[in-house]
């Protein structure tokens, strides 16, 4: 069993850790949001999670460990399996070289015009950019733009996992 708690659109993203677990091992992933995700975009490793979120009652978060733990319990075989030879087709999100980049800036507190200066290109491009990172992660807020950037680029650079 294994509890944590993961930044808006985080949990889009390829874990390494997760594909390491041993099969049928519960997990539970509290998140900011309730939101319903997008479950065809998270990664294979990460189907059978149980999202809650931080919103929830204590009553509703028993619950739905509970029914978790229930479910695991009846069913000693289904669910997919966390192989980490099933990669190439994981239908995780991935981030592009000009978004990295874009949310290394955003991390370290430069505004649109600054990265633009710096990419040389238009601010309205690189808001654009941050439009469609913040709609292709769910991400509803700047601040959550912010931890998301953090954690992405730790992921990408191998320090998370």
């Amino acid at each position: 069993m294994l509890f944590t708690e993961m930044a808006a659109g985080e949990h889009y993203l390829c874990h390494p850790f997760f594909k390491k677990l041993p099969p049928h091992t519960s997990i539970f992933i509290f998140v900011a949001t309730d939101s319903a995700l997008q479950v065809e975009q998270l990664p294979l490793c990460l189907r059978d999670a149980t999202f809650i979120s931080m919103n929830s009652d204590l009553r509703r978060v028993k619950n739905q460990i509970a029914k978790r733990l229930t479910e695991s319990t009846t069913s000693s075989c289904g669910g997919l399996e966390k192989d980490s030879r099933r990669c190439v087709k994981c239908p995780r999100l991935t981030l592009t070289k000009s978004q990295l980049y874009i949310i290394n800036a955003i991390r370290t507190g430069m505004n649109n015009q600054q990265i633009a200066q710096k990419l040389g290109i238009s601010h309205k491009t690189i808001f654009s950019h941050k439009i469609n990172i913040m709609k292709k992660f769910q991400i509803a807020t700047k601040q959550e733009l912010t931890r998301f950037s953090s954690v992405a680029l730790a992921l990408s650079a191998g320090r998370i996992g």
